[in-house]
């Protein structure tokens, strides 16, 4: 993931690396919250996915 930040010629890593260099924090901060947003609604629908993935295993088999 860090590679694709940092690395890549395109996407919201380029954007921010982009900014950076013209010194456009608004534009970091915008790409920044972006991929925080991003990565949030991942973790939520990996969690409703897991949540009904385990609907129904008994509890004594649960982590």
């Amino acid at each position: 993931v860090v590679v694709e930040l940092v690395a890549s010629s395109e996407g919201l890593g380029y954007l921010i690396v982009y900014g950076r260099q013209l010194f456009q924090l608004d534009l970091v901060m915008a790409a920044v919250v972006v991929v925080g947003a991003v990565g949030l609604l991942i973790n939520r629908l990996l969690d409703a996915l897991e949540a009904r993935l385990r609907r129904g295993v008994p509890s004594a088999f649960r982590g």
